[in-house]
């Protein structure tokens, strides 16, 4: 049983999986043993960074907790979350499908984040109504944001497939009009940006 026990730790499992790819790709010994230290390097790292970040936020929570004083929150938040990002998910494949807006956020955290926000400000009163309409909110922000920087960042990528997904991008769009209002032409001409 102990064994069991200690193969089924996250770190030996990840040195096993490093390891049977190493082997599939016929890499050498040395590779393999450099890989399985890196990988086990890097978890050790994430390991002990979540650690911290786990305490330092729960003290954080505390003081938001306080502050606001938010001491009600229902322990079906999490269903609330996850409701909310699956209406957005939906919401947002619906959008863009059918309208001009398409484009879809990737980044699952902020998915995760906006939901979990979204689900805080409607604790109060938590009803179907409000978590699918907050779903829906969602993934209309999720898909109109990255539309509205759009022009810019074709402009710098060169390409019109993709664009900014972030909730900044409103501050991002307010920076990119008033960059074209505000430039120099000459110095746009003179500029290289490649010049060290």
């Amino acid at each position: 049983m102990d064994v069991f026990n200690t193969l089924m730790k996250a770190d030996v499992i990840l040195v096993l999986i490093v390891s049977i790819g190493l082997l599939i790709q016929k890499k050498n010994f040395k590779q393999i043993i450099v890989s399985v230290i890196k990988a086990s390097v890097g978890y050790v790292i994430i390991v002990l960074g979540s650690d911290i970040a786990l305490k330092t936020l729960s003290i954080l929570s505390l003081v938001i907790r306080r502050s606001l004083h938010i001491f009600d929150i229902l322990p079906s938040n999490e269903t609330m979350i996850s409701i909310t990002g699956n209406y957005n998910g939906k919401n947002t494949l619906i959008i863009a499908r059918f309208t001009k807006f398409k484009y879809i956020f990737i980044n699952g955290y902020y998915i995760l984040y906006m939901s979990g926000m979204l689900a805080l400000l409607i604790n109060d009163n938590p009803s179907n109504k409000l978590v699918v309409i907050s779903g829906i909110y969602l993934g209309s922000i999720m898909s109109i944001l990255p539309y509205m920087t759009s022009f810019f960042i074709n402009k710098i990528a060169n390409r019109d497939d993709i664009g900014l997904a972030h909730f900044g991008s409103l501050a991002c769009l307010v920076g990119g009009v008033c960059a074209n209002i505000f430039r120099n032409s000459k110095d746009k001409e003179e500029t290289n940006i490649y010049e060290r």
